[in-house]
């Protein structure tokens, strides 16, 4: 009998083969980094909210115009800190403001009559649906 011993491995197969192995860790070490990156985010934005509800809200009054005066029974307006910096002083500034708001309030109106339509409709198909199933089934129990 011949001795056959295992063939070895070329030059060429053993490139390949670290080539390999090579890719496989870096995109291990790709995923890994992926992983720790989200990780790191999520938890950042979980305090940064935590942190902000955690701070309790003050309120500004809001500073009345000269021409009208506050009478005891009137109770100053509180407004938000956000808003209040948000605020424009500038008149033109703020009649852009307003017509912005009113735009989007526009929109949104017209967003929920079109949900509104699609709930009437999807609620229109539902019962179409159930009347068929109705008939459907009536025919097959005469069968």
């Amino acid at each position: 009998m011949t001795d056959q011993s295992p063939p070895i491995a070329s030059p060429k197969l053993k490139r390949l083969t670290q080539r390999r192995a090579l890719m496989v860790a870096a995109g291990v070490l790709v995923l890994g980094l992926l992983i720790i990156y989200y990780w790191l985010g999520s938890s950042s934005a979980v305090s940064t909210t935590t942190e902000s509800v955690e701070q309790e809200p003050t309120a500004v009054l809001a500073e009345p115009e000269s021409e009208i005066s506050l009478t005891e029974q009137e109770q100053p307006v509180l407004i938000p800190p956000e808003i209040a910096e948000a605020m424009p002083t500038d008149p033109a500034l703020a009649a852009e403001e307003l017509d912005r708001h009113q735009d989007e309030q526009a929109r949104m109106a017209e967003q929920r009559d079109s949900l509104k339509q699609q709930l009437a409709d999807s609620d229109h198909l539902i019962e179409m649906k159930a009347e068929q199933i109705r008939l459907l089934e009536e025919e097959l129990a005469v069968l």
